[in-house]
């Protein structure tokens, strides 16, 4: 699983890096949307909030919040939030995978943030449900720390939202 999260990271990554290689407006270049300055910014709101931070090779962090696990990609003032893995499904469970499906396109529709996103891995046999947003992330922000914070805390709603309707569902077999 670890390396399958490492795969998609990378394909963020290259995906963030390849739409900022194209982004011709200057405004961007300054230092305020530097890569490097959001970068600081970010480890350093993170380690605020007393996060243990893991830098992959790929310089993607990725930390623990509230008991649960979440990577950050950053860009030139914005960052990518990700919440990873928090509810699977074994794929021989071919109700509740249609089920969860339907389900995250629904909730997608009714509040499309923060995304709700399957993956499967044939490897470990399972679909597994992630969360992502992006957001601005720059130095003027007044509380970075508030802000980072109530990004994070933002995915909570929705992820019980989700395990609350998926345990009706699960009940209906």
């Amino acid at each position: 699983r670890h390396c399958l999260v490492n795969n998609l990271v990378n394909i963020w990554c290259m995906e963030i890096k390849d739409n900022e290689s194209k982004n011709t407006d200057m405004r961007l270049d300054n230092d305020t949307y530097s890569e490097k300055r959001c970068r600081e910014l970010c480890l350093k709101t993170l380690r605020e909030l007393n996060c243990e931070v893991q830098i992959s090779e790929d310089d993607v962090f990725e930390f623990a919040f509230q008991g649960y696990r979440f990577a950050i990609v950053y860009g030139k003032g914005f960052i990518r939030i990700m919440l990873l893995d928090w509810h699977e499904i074994d794929l021989d469970d071919i109700d509740m995978l249609a089920k969860a499906r339907r389900l995250i396109n629904e909730m997608n529709t009714d509040d499309p943030l923060p995304c709700l996103m399957y993956f499967i891995s044939e490897e470990e046999h399972k679909m597994f449900i992630r969360a992502m947003t992006d957001t601005l992330f720059i130095r003027e922000i007044p509380d970075t720390k508030r802000y980072l914070g109530n990004n994070l805390e933002w995915f909570f709603p929705k992820v019980f939202e989700f395990k609350n309707r998926i345990k009706q569902e699960e009940k209906k077999k």
